[in-house]
C-alpha cells in the first residue's frame, strides 16, 4: 500500500509547538507513516496573518526548519524538487516530500519572494488561506470577489516559474480566475464535494467539472466539518462518499488524498493518525473498487501529476 498525501500542516505544528518528525503526538510522524510501502507528503508552510505581522519572516524560518528536517538522513524524507528526484527517492526506498506555502501572504504576495521560494524548493502555493490578502479573497469571506489585478499577475508568474497554484481556500470566483489564466493543470489540495457538505470551502459540481476537464487534482480533506453538515456523524464511510461522488462525475483520475493532518481538530471516527488511512483503502475495496483504482486515489494520480507538472 502506497500513500501520496497532498496536504498537511505538520511542519507548521512542529515549528509552533516543538516536537520532531520521527515520533511525536501529532497526526503525522515517520513511525506512523511506516505502514506504507511508499510515502510521499506535501508539507505546508503556514501562518495566520490575523495574529502575526512578520509573515515573510515566519515563512523563512519555517522553510529553514523544513529543509533541515527533510534532509534524507537517518530515515528522514527526501525533499524533492521535481519528478526525477521523487523517482530516485522512491527507488531507494525513501520517504519523499514536497513543500507548499499555504497563503501567498507568507510570500508578501511578492513575485520576487515567490521566485526565491521556488529556488528553495517550494512547488505549490495556495493563493489564500482564510484571510484576504493583496492578491485574492478566500472562500471564508461571504463576498463575491476573485483575484486582484496583482493576483492575476502573481498566478501568471507561478505558471512561468513552474509553481503549481493551489485553489483550496480560494473564493469561487478566484477559482475560475485561476482556471482562466492558467494553461497547465493546478490542484485543490484539500477540498471536498459541496453537494455532500455545504461548507463554502468545498467545491461545486461546476468547479469539479473544471478540475476533471483540465486533468487537475482534488485531494479529499478529512476535516469532519468539510465532510458532513453534521461533523459528529463522520465516519470512514463519509470519506468514501465524497470519493464515490467525485468518481461518479468522471473524476477517477483527479482523486487524491489531501488529509489536512495536523491542520484540523476533528477527524472522522476511526481515523486518528496517518496510519489509519488504510481503513479508507479497505472500505473502498469492500465496495468492489478495483485495487488499481484505489491505488491511484492513494498514490498513482498524484504521482503522475507530479511527473507531468513539476519541473526542476
Amino acid at each position: 500500500m502506497r500513500l501520496f498525501d497532498c496536504h498537511c500542516d505538520t511542519i507548521s505544528r512542529i515549528y509552533d509547538e516543538g516536537g520532531n518528525l520521527s515520533k511525536n503526538s501529532y497526526h503525522i510522524d515517520l513511525e506512523k507513516a511506516s505502514v506504507y510501502k511508499n510515502y510521499v507528503q506535501i508539507f505546508a508552510i503556514w501562518g495566520d496573518s490575523s495574529s502575526e505581522s512578520d509573515m515573510e519572516g515566519r515563512f523563512r524560518a519555517q522553510l529553514k526548519l523544513a529543509k533541515s528536517m527533510l534532509n534524507g538522513q537517518n530515515g528522514a524524507p527526501v525533499l524533492c524538487r521535481d519528478a526525477q528526484s521523487l523517482g530516485e527517492a522512491l527507488m531507494r526506498g525513501r520517504c519523499a516530500a514536497f513543500l507548499s506555502v499555504e497563503g501567498a501572504e507568507l510570500l508578501g504576495c511578492s513575485e520576487e519572494v515567490l521566485s526565491f521560494a521556488f529556488s528553495e524548493g517550494v512547488r505549490f502555493v495556495n493563493i489564500t488561506w482564510n484571510n484576504k490578502n493583496a492578491i485574492g479573497t478566500p472562500s471564508a469571506y461571504k463576498i463575491v470577489e476573485g483575484l486582484s489585478s496583482e493576483g492575476k499577475e502573481f498566478v501568471r508568474k507561478m505558471e512561468l516559474l513552474g509553481v503549481v497554484p493551489d485553489v483550496s481556500h480560494l473564493s469561487e470566483q478566484g477559482f475560475f480566475d485561476v482556471a482562466e489564466i492558467t494553461k497547465r493543470p493546478f490542484i485543490a489540495s484539500h477540498s471536498n464535494a459541496r453537494v455532500l457538505c455545504r461548507h463554502r470551502r468545498n467545491l461545486t459540481d461546476e468547479q469539479l467539472g473544471v478540475l476533471i476537464k483540465r486533468n487537475c487534482i482534488c485531494g479529499i480533506n478529512l476535516y469532519a466539518a468539510f465532510l458532513s453538515d453534521d461533523p459528529d456523524s463522520c465516519t470512514v464511510d463519509t470519506v468514501v462518499n465524497h470519493i464515490e461522488y467525485i468518481a461518479s462525475l468522471g473524476g477517477e483520475h483527479i482523486l487524491a488524498l489531501g488529509c489536512d493532518f495536523d491542520g484540523c481538530d476533528q477527524l472522522p471516527k476511526g481515523i486518528k493518525t496517518v496510519s489509519d488511512l488504510k481503513k479508507v483503502y479497505e472500505a473502498l475495496l469492500r465496495k468492489n473498487y478495483a485495487e488499481s483504482l484505489v491505488d491511484d486515489i492513494f498514490f498513482g494520480n498524484m504521482y503522475r501529476f507530479v511527473q507531468k507538472r513539476i519541473e526542476a
